[in-house]
């Protein structure tokens, strides 16, 4: 009886093993998700383009590595999901004539001791960031961690950062996880074209993975080099990469068909840079930011160049981090660069707000004030979009635009958070 029982026991952990090795060697298994990792790798490999027009400033890279498959972070799960067109969730800004916004809400939230840090516009809610924490503003879900970023493709779907600090693909609502990793120090930059995601690790790599599987497909390091920025237009993605001494920026296209990568051979480019709503032009500052030069994304050829000068007097582009791109500084008043305007200067009332510069250059809006309203200009061709008055809506000391939505407009000041629409 003994003999039988020790039989019976010893075919149930073969028969568990079993099961064990099949599930891990295939499928989303651990095994299984090395092998597809593998899989999907090998078809992703970034040479040096070599094609390139005469007087083109784009030349063949060099100071870049592609990390082996041994340095690559492993995701936690992987999801089957067929691939589909990716649609992005925008939430876009005003459309509308100059027009007075109304105040239809108004919401004690603010003191010395709990300042306004940030403020996030999500489908169906909003996340208030404080000193004393976040607050979401309507019904309560898993929300996203804010600070890494966040890209929604419907309603209800968000690629970002969990409140664990796990990057992932998720359902907002019910919480179901498509994919998952366990990165440190990452930041989201973009998902877009061939539906990629590009994710940096410690400023200092740069990874593509599949939006939908999850699956990584490139990871680039660039020589002595940290990622300082990164745009996706369509088949192109440039990346720029600075020193850790802040001086010898350099800037490299990807060709996302072709898997090929060069460097725009050009002096003197500063931590800044931008792209036209037509996706085809490429604007960078240089020369102590007192001058923009215009390229064809595409050949890399100088089509036009622009300086941050009024009459005689010689000013500064200023810093795009804190900045609107085609913003100049001189004799000590500001004033935009309209690109759809026939390049032509108008003097601003004082330094533009800045909004969500993911957003196509002429979906985006900008927020000056004067003593007696709050109001938006377009940034391409300096025209007064809407305006709220001070006075009539009894707006406090230091009120300034948070947000800026479709439909409705956020107004903080020391005390409160209003909403106009």
């Amino acid at each position: 009886m003994m003999k039988d029982n020790m039989k019976k026991y010893s075919c149930i952990l073969l028969l568990v093993f079993l099961a064990i090795a099949v599930l891990g060697c295939s499928g989303n298994g651990p095994l299984g998700i090395m092998n597809k990792m593998k899989e999907n790798i090998e078809k992703h490999i970034i040479t040096p383009d070599a094609n390139f027009e005469d007087k083109s400033l784009l030349i063949p890279a060099k100071d870049f590595k592609m990390a082996p498959i041994k340095d690559f972070p492993v995701p936690l799960s992987v999801s089957d999901n067929k691939e589909y067109d990716l649609f992005l969730w925008r939430e876009l800004p005003y459309r509308r004539m100059t027009s007075d916004l109304k105040n239809t809400s108004k919401r004690d939230m603010f003191s010395p001791e709990n300042k306004l840090l940030s403020i996030k516009y999500l489908p169906m809610t909003f996340v208030v960031e404080t000193e004393q924490g976040e607050t979401m503003l309507l019904p309560k879900s898993e929300k996203p961690n804010t600070l890494g970023g966040i890209i929604f493709d419907t309603r209800e779907n968000v690629f970002g950062f969990r409140e664990n600090g796990n990057l992932a693909y998720w359902d907002l609502y019910s919480n179901e996880i498509f994919w998952e990793y366990k990165i440190k120090e990452a930041h989201l930059y973009n998902v877009g074209y061939k539906n990629n995601i590009f994710v940096s690790i410690n400023s200092r790599s740069l990874l593509c993975l599949n939006c939908w599987s999850g699956l990584p497909k490139w990871m680039l390091s660039f020589d002595g080099q940290v990622i300082s920025g990164v745009i996706n237009t369509d088949r192109y993605l440039w990346v720029l990469t600075s020193p850790f001494n802040n001086e010898g920026h350099k800037l490299f296209r990807i060709n996302l068909d072709t898997l090929k990568i060069s460097e725009l051979a050009f002096k003197n480019i500063e931590d800044y840079f931008s792209f036209e709503v037509d996706q085809e032009r490429l604007y960078v500052v240089t020369e102590n930011s007192t001058k923009i030069i215009r390229i064809n994304q595409v050949s890399g050829l100088v089509e036009k160049e622009y300086q941050a000068k009024i009459e005689n007097t010689t000013g500064s582009f200023l810093d795009r981090k804190t900045d609107f791109p085609f913003e100049f500084k001189a004799g000590g008043l500001y004033y935009l660069l309209c690109l759809y305007k026939n390049d032509s200067v108008v003097k601003l009332e004082n330094k533009l707000n800045v909004v969500d510069e993911a957003l196509p250059l002429n979906q985006r809006e900008y927020w000056q004030e004067d003593k007696d309203n709050i109001f938006a200009i377009s940034p391409i061709t300096g025209d007064e979009k809407w305006q709220i008055s001070k006075k009539e809506n009894n707006l406090g000391e230091g009120a300034k635009v948070v947000l800026s939505t479709r439909d409705l407009v956020l107004v903080a000041d020391d005390k409160y958070l209003y909403g106009f629409e």
